[in-house]
């Protein structure tokens, strides 16, 4: 699954976990969603310890932020299924035949 958008399923989480209100804000909690949201875009080799680094800040903050991190780490980190070299799209090419996009 070569795709920058498996994530997809991250707002829902999100929204489920009570934090839309702190991503509209673009605060702390907004950036290190934007962080997560991130990591296909990085060399597989570099996910794992970028995921753990971010993850260290992430516990200090802890409570709804930490669930949507500990989600993305079992489903696409650790998970059986997926592997972060299975979706890093780092130097892929551009797949689309829209131009906006």
């Amino acid at each position: 699954m070569k795709c920058s958008r498996i994530f997809l399923g991250l707002p829902r989480k999100v929204v489920n976990e009570g934090l839309a209100t702190a991503y509209a804000a673009k605060g702390d909690k907004f950036l290190n969603l934007r962080k997560l949201m991130s990591l296909p875009y990085l060399p597989s080799e570099h996910i794992t310890p970028a995921f753990e680094q971010m993850m260290l800040q992430v516990e200090e903050v802890g409570s709804p932020l930490l669930n949507v991190v500990n989600y993305v780490e079992r489903t696409w980190i650790r998970g059986s299924m997926w592997k972060p070299e299975n979706w890093s799209v780092y130097r892929q090419t551009v797949r689309t035949n829209n131009e906006v996009e």
